[in-house]
């Protein structure tokens, strides 16, 4: 039971972050994660259309 309490103390005491800046990091992230999907997506692309190319000669 004393392990429980201070785990309680403990939370107490974490500066949460507020919920606009939660909500502006996920966004930040969301946008990261696209932008990636999208670049590796055309990179994979272009590995391909090449690679296609390149048998097809």
């Amino acid at each position: 039971m004393n392990s429980l309490k201070k785990i309680v103390k403990e939370t107490e005491r974490i500066s949460w972050l507020s919920i606009s800046q939660t909500t502006n990091e996920t966004v930040k992230i969301v946008i990261f994660s696209i932008v990636c999907v999208l670049f590796l997506g055309f990179i994979n692309w272009l590995l391909q259309n090449g690679l296609h190319n390149l048998l097809t000669l």
